[in-house]
């Protein structure tokens, strides 16, 4: 109904805004300034159907209200399992960076660091490599000495040591990446709604959300009760009482606008442009200007013929 309605609405504004167009004064008419509830009050005169119309929109919002509790319950559900996989996978991880140190520790360069002089003599190439060995060696010594330390840094220092060894540990790290976000993500979304951590109970705060939802359904029923229904029929009724709209049928409306058809006859120059008035059905006379162009166009016509005469006379001789 609605968007029947604007799209009309936005056609006659359209074509009536074409008509009284001023280059100085804007348009007429402005659909920004239209409120949707006074039109839906206008075009409705059944009480009970702006009533249901109403309920309709509260029953979908609410409803939206419940389907939100059931995901985040649902999500909640499968936090625990994500979270047993989270620590799972950041203990594999810790283990195969410390496994990783200590094989470093063996290399020749790592037990016996080498001198500037020394890294002179070697080309570019291994000398690079000898150097980003030594930083990354110290680098995860320093974070495994750091306790707690948060798992972005975690997954910082595994990253650097895929890219130096191949193929190190890719499962775990993709793994625990999926898992981390997927906690991470409950935990802001959902959690810290409530005020809870991911060490938190996460039972504790499913009941809470249960809670939640019995309320949402309880709100609901009354929504779709028969006493709400009455209670928001009543608020129509006194709300288009104090707004004095009657309604009209589509041929009372399409009468109204046939009285106004006559102004599309009109052109700019058929009125005087220094008042704002809106034409009668009967065509008003000339004003001073409009006579002055007339009489323009028949001496400029007179002109144009005596010259026209006298191009043939020219050309008969």
């Amino acid at each position: 109904m609605d968007v029947f309605i604007f799209q009309k609405l936005e056609e006659k504004t359209s074509r009536i805004n074409d008509i009284w167009y001023r280059g100085d004064r804007g348009n007429v008419l402005d659909l920004e300034s239209l409120d949707p509830e006074e039109v839906k009050f206008a075009l409705l005169t059944d009480i009970e159907a702006i009533a249901a119309n109403i309920i309709k929109k509260e029953i979908k919002q609410q409803e939206r209200k419940i389907l939100s509790i059931e995901g985040n319950i649902s999500t909640l559900n499968d936090f625990k399992k994500h979270y047993n996989e989270y620590e799972n996978y950041k203990k594999r991880l810790e283990e195969a960076i410390w496994s990783k140190l200590q094989q470093m520790q063996e290399f020749e360069y790592i037990r016996s660091k080498p001198t500037e002089e020394k890294l002179k003599k070697l080309d570019k190439e291994n000398s690079e490599k000898i150097k980003k060995d030594i930083a990354l060696f110290d680098e995860i010594n320093k974070f495994l000495e750091k306790t707690p330390y948060e798992d972005r840094e975690l997954l910082m220092i595994a990253r650097k040591l895929q890219r130096r060894f191949d193929y190190f540990e890719t499962y775990t790290v993709n793994y625990f990446k999926e898992s981390l976000s997927i906690i991470k993500k409950a935990e802001r979304t959902i959690l810290a709604g409530k005020r809870y951590t991911i060490d938190d109970d996460i039972e504790k705060v499913i009941k809470d959300y249960g809670k939640d939802l019995e309320k949402e359904n309880e709100v609901l029923k009354d929504i779709q009760s028969e006493k709400h229904k009455n209670e928001v029929a009543k608020d129509v009724k006194e709300k288009k009482s104090a707004m004095k709209i009657n309604g009209k049928s589509t041929e009372e409306r399409a009468q109204e606008f046939a009285e106004l058809n006559h102004l599309l006859s009109y052109k700019f120059p058929d009125i005087d442009p220094q008042v704002c008035i809106i034409p009668g059905k009967e065509k008003p006379p000339e004003t001073d200007r409009q006579s002055g162009d007339k009489e323009k166009r028949i001496r400029v016509a007179r002109v144009k013929a005596q010259a026209k005469l006298k191009l043939l006379e020219l050309v008969d001789v």
